[in-house]
């Protein structure tokens, strides 16, 4: 969940003329599908995701957010390969 998604999305479409020149998820985005990620653009690897406590999401999806929620095994695959830590 990429955390300028919804300043994009708010801002860029209504206040700011911004472009989206890519996503750092792993596929488009609902809110910006036209906008293509950055594995389509041949930077593959490049996915940013931020970790969350599970009783926002509601919230943050009415903010324009795509919370993505990842399976145990994928948690641990990332740990164990990046060596992620919580601080």
């Amino acid at each position: 969940m990429p955390a300028h998604q919804p300043l994009i999305r708010i801002q860029g479409r209504n206040y700011l003329r911004l472009r989206a020149l890519a996503v750092s998820s792993r596929s488009r985005l609902a809110a910006l599908p036209e906008v293509l990620t950055l594995g389509e653009l041949g930077y593959a690897g490049m996915e940013d995701y931020v970790w969350i406590e599970h009783d926002i999401d509601e919230r943050l999806i009415a903010l324009g957010f795509e919370p993505h929620a990842a399976p145990l095994a994928e948690t641990a695959r990332f740990v164990r390969e990046t060596g992620a830590k919580a601080e």
